[in-house]
């Protein structure tokens, strides 16, 4: 019996006895529960013992993990079939790689139970079972990373809302420390601001609080070369370092991690962790700039709010004492001019009523109105339409004293709608809230950002599903087709005639169908930039195929006019499917509220060495002002929710990348026509492919063959074996690799169509199974759902023909029954 519990001859195994094949079993069966026991390990050296007890049983008393020698012994018998060597001391070495291909180490193999423990079978077993192994614990290496950067960003977005949370300076400062030692696991912590060209210690933690205002030289120092260098400094062995001499006595530096508190004016200071129990990383340094950043904006934050509410508190003392009022005005003038005029966000104040009663310069370039204009309006009348409601809430919220934050949207002086984040904290005048202190930041570039990702993830997952559904449909389209072109081999005669034509009816309704999956295929699966010599006509034929039934259902009209003499041209058919299909998109969306006449006219033409294709549409068309904006990034005019305004700009950056150009053409009321203009790149036109022949037409005049067909589609099966059979061949066939394997092991066959996708294992393992037992056919054809995947690609370029499904049983007969390699 094989691994595939078939009875298999002597012949066909190459003489070897039945006790061979039952250890091998044995082998076998005691290798695949050491994976399961791998797979449910949970640790690397958990793991590698499972290894070394399993190999130590198949007959190997020395099992070590060494690096791979360089070179083998020239005389290795599986230097020229494996990728194991056998070095002159006896020993076998067995290569560990990753899942990239990448070697990890080796495993060195000695002390032989059995003599033939080193016999090509049994090192290919030991090859492939160290192989799944490295597979497993480099994925788990994987897993075990990406949860713990996982766990290590969750953990900075909570510290960030932490920090952020906060409006006094020694909170933040405290929160800042607290969390780096937290995170890192460290022992002490400090943070100290650049005063000239020193740095003066303003908080710390794990250490003692006299060391406060400790100034420490920039020149020679570990925080000098973060401030310099901009980017963290590790150093994991201070001790060694001769010439180094602490500065601080509050705690004794071992391991220490510097990194720069930078903010848009340049580096203000360095947060510093110090000793741990193991040395620091390049990654515990990106963690603490990730923390470092946050902490600036925070600290930012803070002294702006910390300025904010001592210069109202001065403002409310100034009123009993008017000599002292002007001093503190002025004062709070400077202020002002100093940090709120420099911010880059925009900074305001409103009282009780909602009006605004000072405003930055950053606030103006926002809106587009003077400060003069703003001093006394509403804030929300500011606001998007759509969020005024919210904000109101958000207002009268900060007015009980609660500081509050929400996101809404504007309108910038282009006209484009645009979303900040909007932070209110009251202001209090004798205990009572008199108004509030707003912080406006632009995040519409990140929110925009964020969409467009979901979205892509969206589309790639739609596109995964679309691809899996269309390969499985192909299987049965190749059954009906079959049988409908075996039918209609059959059918002759008058009297035939009304069962003729239905049965041509099937198999022209198939080939639709066929044509959709193929088209479904193309479009979800993902493609390099590639140039080819392109079909404008088939491009557009082969989108509208994809839209045709949403237009159908949205009742609009199509109107194809292409120019029958459009030659080829070089391009890329995926990307221009791509513009095509947004265009149809746009133009079905323009016109499913349309009450007028709802036709979309899609065309192509040729003016000398410029080619044109054309989708118009009869619906409410284009506002004047939004033309010449169309093409901007994240501009839509759709609802929110039904559009990224993304579509268009990236059909134009296509069509740009081919040397063309894309215009439109628009009139209120009167529609909009959107023009592909294109560079003629080829040399010359390229002949066009011939019709589908006939089913009847073409069948192979050939003497009898005998035939294996392997596919897991019953009904191609039989379609297979009554056409070639009626045509005088003997035909065999198969439901799987297995029942495959046991008839070209037991019988000599002319000609294989194998299935590339079989339920127990690969084609092109089974390819390579019939070849190294001798027992391959001269001509294999191979035949799959999916003609340009990565496994069809390979098994074409290794010369052995792939016909996709469904298929032409003539085409398959002519190519299967050609003459062989």
């Amino acid at each position: 019996m094989d691994e595939w519990g078939c009875p298999v001859s002597t012949e066909g195994v190459g003489g070897r006895d039945l006790a061979a094949l039952a250890r091998e079993r044995d082998d076998l069966l005691l290798l695949s529960e050491a994976l399961v026991d791998v797979e449910a390990a949970r640790t690397t050296d958990a793991r590698l013992s499972i290894l070394r007890c399993a190999i130590q049983r198949l007959g190997f008393r020395r099992v070590d993990m060494a690096e791979r020698p360089r070179s083998s012994s020239p005389g290795s018998q599986f230097a020229a079939m494996t990728n194991s060597v056998i070095t002159e001391a006896g020993h076998l070495v067995v290569p560990l790689r990753a899942v990239d291909g990448t070697e990890l180490a080796a495993l060195v193999l000695g002390d032989p139970v059995e003599p033939d423990c080193f016999s090509p079978s049994r090192v290919r077993m030991v090859e492939l079972f160290a192989q799944q192994v490295a597979s497993i614990i480099e994925n788990a290496r994987l897993f075990e990373e990406s949860q713990r950067e996982r766990g290590r960003g969750d953990a900075i977005a909570d510290i960030a809302r932490a920090i952020n949370g906060s409006l006094r300076l020694s909170e933040v400062l405290e929160l800042g420390l607290r969390h780096a030692m937290d995170l890192l696991r460290t022992e002490a912590a400090s943070i100290g601001l650049v005063r000239g060209d020193c740095l003066v210690l303003i908080a710390n933690a794990g250490a003692s609080a006299n060391e406060l205002g400790l100034e420490i030289s920039l020149d020679d120092s570990f925080s000098g070369q973060a401030v310099r260098g901009g980017r963290a400094v590790i150093e994991n062995d201070v001790g060694s370092i001769a010439d180094y001499r602490q500065r601080s006595a509050f705690v004794k530096i071992e391991r220490i991690v510097v990194t720069p508190l930078v903010a848009a004016s340049g580096p203000i200071g360095t947060l510093t962790v110090m000793n741990r129990a193991t040395p620091f990383t390049t990654e515990d340094g990106d963690v603490l700039q990730r923390l470092a950043d946050q902490i600036v904006v925070a600290i930012a934050n803070a002294r702006l709010y910390e300025e904010a509410r001592e210069t109202a508190e001065q403002h409310r003392r100034a009123v009993e004492d008017e000599r002292r009022a002007r001093q503190v005005a002025a004062q709070s003038e400077e202020r002002y001019a100093r940090l709120v005029e420099s911010a880059f966000d925009a900074i305001f104040t409103v009282d009780s009523d909602g009006r605004i009663t000072s405003a930055n310069l950053s606030l103006e370039h926002a809106c587009g109105k003077p400060r003069e204009v703003l001093l006394g309006m509403r804030a929300i009348d500011l606001l998007d339409a759509r969020d005024r409601d919210a904000a109101t809430q958000v207002f009268n919220d900060a007015m009980t004293g609660a500081p509050q934050r929400a996101q809404l949207r504007y309108t910038d002086p282009q006209g484009e709608t645009r979303t900040c984040s909007a932070t209110l904290t009251p202001l209090s005048e004798g205990g009572r809230v008199v108004g509030s202190i707003c912080i406006v930041r632009d995040v519409t570039d990140e929110v925009r950002i964020t969409e467009q990702l979901v979205q892509q993830e969206k589309l790639a997952a739609v596109g995964e599903l679309v691809s899996g559904v269309a390969h499985e449909l192909n299987n049965p389209l190749a059954s009906v087709m079959a049988f409908a072109q075996l039918l209609l081999t059959e059918q002759g005669g008058e009297g035939a005639r009304p069962n003729r034509e239905a049965l041509e009816a099937i198999h022209q309704e198939a080939k639709r169908a066929a044509k959709i999956v193929a088209n479904l295929l193309t479009f979800a699966r993902q493609h390099q930039p590639e140039r080819a010599a392109t079909d404008l006509n088939r491009v557009l034929e082969d989108t509208l195929e994809l839209r045709r039934y949403s237009l159908r259902s949205a009742q609009v009209n199509v109107v194809v006019r292409l120019d029958p003499t459009m030659p080829l041209t070089m391009a890329d058919p995926f990307q221009l499917q791509q513009v095509v299909l947004n265009l149809l998109a746009n133009a079905e969306h323009a016109l499913s509220s349309w009450s007028g006449e709802r036709l979309v006219t899609l065309s192509t033409r040729q003016d000398g060495d410029l080619l044109t294709i054309s989708v118009a549409d009869t619906g409410p068309g284009i506002a004047e002002e939004h033309l010449s904006r169309v093409f901007n990034p994240f501009f839509t005019t759709k609802p929110v929710g039904e559009g990224t305004g993304l579509g268009l700009s990236i059909s134009d950056g296509i069509v740009r990348e081919h040397g063309g150009r894309i215009r439109v053409e628009s009139h209120p009321g009167r529609g909009a026509t959107f023009a592909i203009e294109l560079p003629r790149t080829s040399p010359a036109p390229a002949a066009r492919p011939t019709p589908d022949a006939d089913p009847r037409a073409h069948s192979c005049s050939v003497g009898a063959k005998r035939l294996l067909v392997i596919d897991d589609e019953p009904g191609l099966r039989q379609a297979l074996t009554m056409y070639f059979q009626a045509r005088g061949h003997v035909v065999d066939s198969a439901a799987n690799a297995a029942d495959g394997m046991q008839l070209a092991s037991t019988a000599d066959y002319d000609a294989l169509l194998l299935d590339l996708r079989l339920p127990d294992d690969d084609g092109d393992n089974v390819l390579r199974e019939l070849e190294r037992i001798g027992r391959a056919p001269r001509r294999i054809v191979f035949a799959t759902g999916d003609p340009e995947s990565a496994p069809a690609r390979a098994v074409s370029l290794a010369g052995h023909p792939v016909i996709g499904k469904p298929f032409a049983l003539n085409s398959v007969a002519s190519v299967l029954l050609a003459p062989g390699h």
